[in-house]
């Protein structure tokens, strides 16, 4: 994270935390898309229409005045608009620090992005085996050649990987991968996307299956100590090992305060869940309607996790932050 944008945060955070809203994160779904069609996403199947490429650059100066320092963008599949090279280096322009959630799968397009990308997020299941199982067959060999693409052109990438209660096997094959090709890799748990992101109930009902996961999450804790190229912070990892527990003490959330999700056609949310969007129409005006989370809320993904303890003022989180981008 460049020092410029953590002064342009600390500047803001009065107004964050008195309850006002400023955008500094944009969450962009781009187009939902997609090449894949693995066994646990149904992305692929919304139809929503796409804004073009000058509404999106119109959406970048609007979020720019209102204070907005980082773009990320994903999907569906990015890769699969032509038009986006040209938004990234639009972006690049803005002065955006930006990152891509990527599938992995067009290798001959990472190239066009080397100098407007900050973060390159590649989403994989674990070895060859693993990884074709979900994603699809020659999905692999495919991201294969993504990292070599990444380490030929020095992007700073990482490799997003799912913690199960059984893939123990395939979270240190995923860190031997990052250390071979020089990337970072981050963690997140399995969570369930009908029930706000939440545990999944089968592992719920499974004392075996929970701790397998939490015996999973004691691991990477382990490796992170080791020094192993775990993007997730310490403080974040801690935090997973509330997973399955009925009472614990809750992260404040700040989507809806600090960071706003995108839709392709131009719906703002505060998240993935949030009850009440606002549909497309004047941004201006919409991003003052924009929801905040109801008192006691929470969710497993690494990006609102590590984002509501650096807001928190973990200081581990933001050591790792300020290292790691």
């Amino acid at each position: 994270m460049r020092l410029s944008h953590v002064l342009k945060t600390a500047l803001k955070l009065p107004r964050i935390y008195t309850g006002g809203m400023v955008p500094l994160k944009v969450q962009h779904y781009i187009t939902y898309r997609c090449n894949l069609r693995c066994s646990f996403c149904d992305a692929w199947k919304n139809k929503s229409r796409e804004m073009d490429t000058g509404q999106i650059k119109e959406a970048m100066d609007i979020f720019k005045r209102h204070g907005a320092i980082s773009w990320s963008i994903s999907g569906g599949e990015p890769f699969i608009r032509p038009d986006f090279p040209e938004i990234m280096a639009y972006a690049r322009s803005k002065g955006f620090m930006t990152s891509i959630v990527t599938n992995g799968t067009f290798p001959e397009r990472i190239s066009k992005v080397k100098d407007s990308t900050d973060l390159l997020l590649i989403s994989i299941e674990g070895d060859r085996s693993e990884t074709d199982r979900y994603r699809g067959m020659g999905t692999y060999a495919k991201i294969i050649r993504t990292l070599e693409e990444v380490r030929k052109h020095g992007i700073n990438a990482n490799l997003n990987t799912v913690i199960k209660p059984d893939n123990r096997k395939q979270l240190r094959y995923i860190i031997s991968l990052a250390k071979e090709y020089g990337t970072f890799c981050g963690f997140q748990p399995l969570f369930d996307y009908m029930r706000g992101g939440r545990e999944v109930q089968e592992i719920l009902e499974s004392k075996t299956k929970l701790r397998g996961l939490l015996g999973n999450i004691d691991f990477l804790i382990e490796e992170k100590r080791k020094g192993s190229p775990v993007l997730n912070s310490l403080a974040h990892l801690k935090y997973l090992k509330n997973y399955g527990k009925e009472d614990f003490k809750k992260l404040r959330c700040f989507a809806g305060r600090n960071t706003v999700l995108l839709e392709p056609d131009g719906t703002l949310k505060m998240c993935y869940w949030d009850p009440n969007p606002v549909p497309p129409g004047n941004l201006e005006e919409s991003l003052k309607r924009v929801s905040k989370p109801p008192h006691g809320c929470y969710c497993w993904p690494k990006c609102h996790g590590e984002n509501n303890l650096m807001f928190s003022m973990s200081l581990e989180a933001i050591m790792n932050a300020t290292k790691k981008i």
